[in-house]
């Protein structure tokens, strides 16, 4: 089988944000070495819209490839790992 969709190209990640219910909560620098790129924030109780983002050298928006979202009823913070680098 071959796969006729578009191939895939290298891009620049300069910046990784994420952002809350439409709401930009925190950005980080990628370096050529990063791996994945984690972000923590307090969120209240309920459903949220989750939007993780790389910005390319060109200004564009990649979305990440996967996104780890790990919250404790324990622990009032919620940690996401943008990943996809």
């Amino acid at each position: 089988m071959t796969n006729r969709g578009t191939p895939p190209t290298k891009t620049s990640i300069l910046l990784s944000l994420v952002r809350v219910d439409g709401r930009e909560l925190d950005s980080q620098p990628v370096s050529g070495g990063d791996i994945q790129i984690t972000f923590t924030a307090t969120l209240t109780a309920g459903s949220h819209q989750l939007a993780p983002v790389f910005i390319t050298a060109t200004g564009d928006e990649v979305g990440a490839y996967y996104t780890i979202v790990d919250g404790s009823l324990r622990k009032p913070r919620s940690a996401y790992g943008v990943s996809g680098l």
